[in-house]
């Protein structure tokens, strides 16, 4: 495992070691683009790098080829333009609903585009991730359960991308963040009652994967990516089954299968079914087999990727052989490593606490306070 910030453990005691958490910055990108788009703000900007800008409430950032943009008239090939406000930063980009952020917002040309990064403190950066991944009217335990992986997960990553422009993206490539138009009472609360409470695992931050619906047990990440953690086991979950979308079908006719294969570099042939030809310790699909005159075999992730991940929802599924093509019948939705969110809502009907639901889905791990 690599060398994590140490977190001090303790039994949740209120007093002066919850107080010595800092509420690190992050740095989020928020988008790497060569398009047009415009920040305003309604108390206007503080711009150290163009004095033009000072005091202007709103710009149209344009990139340009060779490294620089244009702001507004003004020509820039510095290596960034940082603009902060007293109020909120509002960004609208074509084809894109506005988004408003707290913080600072840092431009970054480079040869292809820019890149727009939100420096943020963890605590407000939470605010933009709860309502995006998680229904903040689900039970409370529930809620402050997600708030306190989201906090870990962005500590774990700010350490292990320390030397990087930006410590996460905002997007499922890391987390899901939406800046201040999601946040809401009950995710501030949520914020506010597990402040600075982190997943650790002897003494060092968790890495803390979640997702929709495990389909009625977790997964090893070591199935899922080229590495593992001992605090992920594999686990019957008999909770989750709520979800309005938790069974779903997906058919694919012999002509889709085939282009399907040529997709994934297999060689071309008549094609005359398909198979589950291993799974994991927690039933997923593992390989997938094409069969024709020639069987050929694929990872079941990369057959999930092409087909579409919103299509193949999870690995949980069957293959049935039809008159056309094929049924995948499956149930759940994602990876099926960490904590499964809908999981975590029913666990919160039935009264178990936040800290409960944790310790069910990531074992052995410990729970306190960010140190670092």
């Amino acid at each position: 495992m690599n060398k994590i910030l140490i977190v001090l453990l303790f039994c949740f005691a209120p007093g002066s070691l919850f107080a010595q958490y800092e509420d690190p910055e992050l740095k989020v990108l928020l988008f790497d683009t060569n398009a047009p788009f415009t920040i305003s703000s309604a108390s206007g900007f503080q711009v150290r790098q163009i004095a033009e800008l000072r005091g202007k409430k709103k710009v149209t950032i344009t990139p340009y080829r060779g490294g620089g943009a244009k702001f507004g008239r003004i020509r820039y090939k510095g290596k960034s333009v940082v603009i902060r406000s007293k109020s909120t930063l509002w960004i609208r980009r074509a084809g894109h609903k506005a988004h408003k952020y707290a913080g600072t917002l840092e431009i970054v040309p480079h040869k292809k585009g820019v890149y727009l990064i939100n420096h943020i403190r963890t605590e407000s950066y939470l605010e933009g991730v709860l309502g995006a991944e998680i229904k903040t009217t689900w039970p409370m335990a529930a809620v402050k359960a997600q708030a306190v992986i989201a906090r870990t997960y962005a500590l774990y990553r700010r350490f292990e991308r320390k030397r990087s422009l930006w410590h996460l993206r905002a997007s499922t490539g890391d987390q899901v963040y939406l800046g201040l138009e999601v946040s809401g009472p009950r995710a501030r609360f949520a914020i506010e009652g597990t402040r600075g409470v982190v997943v650790s695992y002897q003494g060092r931050l968790a890495k803390t994967f979640y997702h929709a619906n495990c389909g009625g047990m977790t997964e090893d990440p070591g199935m899922v990516w080229s590495y593992s953690f001992p605090y992920y086991q594999v686990t019957e979950v008999p909770f989750g089954t709520e979800d309005p979308k938790y069974e779903w079908e997906v058919r694919l006719d012999r002509r889709q299968l085939e282009g399907i294969a040529r997709k994934l570099g297999l060689r071309r042939q008549r094609l005359q079914g398909l198979e589950v030809s291993q799974r994991t310790n927690s039933g997923r699909a593992h390989k997938i087999n094409f069969l024709g005159r020639k069987q050929q075999s694929v990872r079941a992730n990369e057959f999930r990727r092409v087909v579409g991940y919103t299509k193949i929802k999870s690995l949980m599924f069957e293959i049935t052989e039809t008159d056309r093509g094929v049924l995948i019948s499956g149930q759940g939705s994602g990876h099926g490593v960490g904590l499964c969110q809908w999981a975590a809502k029913e666990m919160g009907d039935q009264g178990y606490s936040y800290q409960e639901i944790l310790h069910f889905f990531y074992k052995p791990i410990d729970l306190g306070y960010y140190q670092g």
